[in-house]
């Protein structure tokens, strides 16, 4: 009497068959949060106004309008308004900005405008960042230097 008994071949490729699917039902380990390294809400006085925002170095970014703290948003325009806070005599008409997801590496460059407001002397345009991150803000200029990290969602 002959039994059916399996080949070694048709054990090994069950066994291969069963060892990817438990591997492929596994999750992958999951990676270790970062902290994004915004930089601290402050104030700064320009013409006799106090105003509050995020300052390092020598730039403010005034983004808390009517005293209130915004979220900043991904794909929709975000106006905020750049001060220098050591001004050099010779002020340029724009400055150029680019902005780095920290966690990504995606960029986007921004060219506020020089104008004078109730505030002082301040430059500003619209801001939009294409992606939700923790984003560097770092103004391009030769003689000046700066960088500010927010959190846009």
């Amino acid at each position: 009497m002959k039994q059916n008994l399996p080949s070694v071949l048709q054990i090994a490729l069950f066994v291969a068959v069963i060892v990817i699917a438990i591997t492929a039902c596994v999750p992958p380990p999951k990676s270790t949060p970062t902290t994004c390294p915004v930089t601290p809400d402050t104030t700064y006085s320009s013409n006799g106004h106090e105003l509050h925002g995020k300052g390092a170095d020598n730039i403010f970014l005034y983004m808390h309008f009517d005293g209130n703290t915004r979220t900043l948003r991904a794909n929709q325009p975000e106006k905020m308004l750049i001060f220098l806070v050591n001004q050099s005599a010779v002020l340029p008409e724009q400055l150029q900005i680019r902005a780095t997801n920290l966690a990504t590496g995606a960029n986007a460059d921004f060219t506020p405008i020089r104008h004078n407001s109730d505030f002082g002397t301040d430059w500003g345009t619209n801001f939009i960042f294409p992606e939700p991150g923790c984003w560097e803000l770092k103004i391009q200029e030769p003689s000046i230097t700066g960088a500010i990290v927010i959190t846009v969602k």
